[in-house]
């Protein structure tokens, strides 16, 4: 896990991406892989005037390129600052992100996003995404991505600002949140279907290219604008060794941190020490359905076995429900709990089964600025209780 502090202040001029909430998007290379362009939502004619002058002056900039170099270019900058507090510590915690994507005649995407974060202190940058996606035929919608992306697997996107809650379930340590490799979108007719299958060479997301690749394939079912579900299944190298040995405890602490850090310090999805070996199959299963105008309900299941011959199988699963309600436009609440059954400290670090109760709202206060704030209970069967109140803050541009 990895510890995150706060962006500088000067930063705070950037504005908020839109509602993360989703279901009709017209289709975009980016917008299937995990783009860098969030999806807007609709606004009222008295925000038209301030858009376009906001985005005039992003098309002036551009506009300052080569012609050959700014049609079809978008630039994007995003933004997350949050505050966590605990009865034994406080952190702060932010990440400043830009994407950069050049869409060539409609067929083929380049894009990059790279993600400079204050570690209390100690910057650091990251390349979160750099991946092109081509149409590799229009009348059947076929598209090809290769490179670095999100995987988009869970229901809680891979971005703080393009979430609705605070803080990260349980569940979004335990399944990746990055792809290297590529992947291959097929919708099938208007069934409402699309297939994914992909490879990857790590299932922590990086560039580890010392064993076989892992494979496996999302399938996704839009039966309607408002309801979604998707099943993912992934077989790959596992995790049975460490330190050349089979798994036995306990693992080193410093590569996983204490119970409160570990809440907002993964970034980037799961940290397992254990060296690959072995086999890993990993299934996922979730759906977001938006039950009535203001009410959008998301549950999620995963588990996760890794066998070797010597030692037996080793795994965790887990399970999430989430409720996000729409107050008024520009206020909403939220509602989570979130299971993990770490019995075998893997994902943790800990034997542990885990459980997450967290309440929220999330409020606009102007225009694409979004302010949350957040109340966090976490409880162990081996480990404290774990109070956490928490604020963030996000914005775009």
């Amino acid at each position: 896990m990895r510890r995150c502090a706060i962006i500088p202040a000067t930063f705070c001029w950037l504005c908020l991406a839109g509602r993360a909430v989703g279901f009709d998007q017209s289709w975009t290379p980016a917008q299937e892989t995990g783009s860098t362009t969030l999806p807007q939502a609709s606004q009222p004619l008295s925000d038209i005037d301030q858009e376009s002058t906001r985005q005039s002056l992003k098309d002036q900039l551009i506009g300052l390129l080569p012609p050959s170099v700014s049609e079809d270019l978008e630039v994007d900058v995003w933004g997350w600052i949050g505050a966590l507090h605990t009865s034994d510590n406080d952190y702060w915690d932010g990440e400043l992100s830009v994407g950069i994507t050049k869409t060539f005649d409609q067929r083929v995407t380049l894009s990059a996003q790279g993600n400079f974060i204050d570690a209390n202190g100690e910057l650091r940058a990251e390349l979160e995404q750099g991946y092109v996606s081509a149409l590799l035929f229009p009348n059947s919608q076929t598209l090809l991505t290769v490179g670095k992306f999100n995987a988009n697997f869970g229901v809680e996107a891979r971005d703080f600002w393009n979430r609705r809650t605070g803080t990260t379930s349980l569940l979004f340590g335990a399944q990746p949140q990055d792809l290297v490799g590529a992947m291959l979108t097929q919708p099938l007719g208007d069934s409402g279907v699309k297939v994914r299958p992909f490879i990857s060479a790590d299932f922590q997301g990086q560039f580890n290219f010392d064993q076989p690749p892992s494979g496996g394939v999302m399938v996704e079912y839009r039966p309607s604008a408002t309801w979604n579900m998707a099943v993912t299944n992934w077989i790959g190298p596992g995790f049975v060794v460490f330190g050349g040995k089979p798994l036995e405890s306990p693992y080193s602490r410093d590569a996983y941190g204490t119970d409160a850090d570990a809440v907002v310090e993964n970034w980037q999805g799961p940290n397992i020490v254990g060296e690959r070996a072995g086999t890993l199959y990993f299934f996922e299963a979730k759906t977001v359905w938006q039950t009535f105008p203001d009410l959008t309900i998301s549950a999620e299941y995963l588990i996760g076995t890794t066998i070797n011959a010597s030692t037996g199988p080793w795994g965790w699963q887990g399970f999430m429900v989430l409720g996000d309600y729409d107050i008024t436009n520009s206020l909403h609440t939220y509602g989570r709990f979130s299971y993990l059954d770490d019995d075998d400290w893997l994902i943790t670090g800990s034997f542990q089964t885990r459980r997450e109760v967290s309440v929220g709202f999330g409020y606009e206060i102007f225009d694409d600025v979004e302010v949350r704030g957040e109340y966090r209970h976490d409880f162990s069967n081996s480990h404290p209780d774990v109070d956490i109140v928490s604020v963030h803050l996000t914005f775009t541009h």
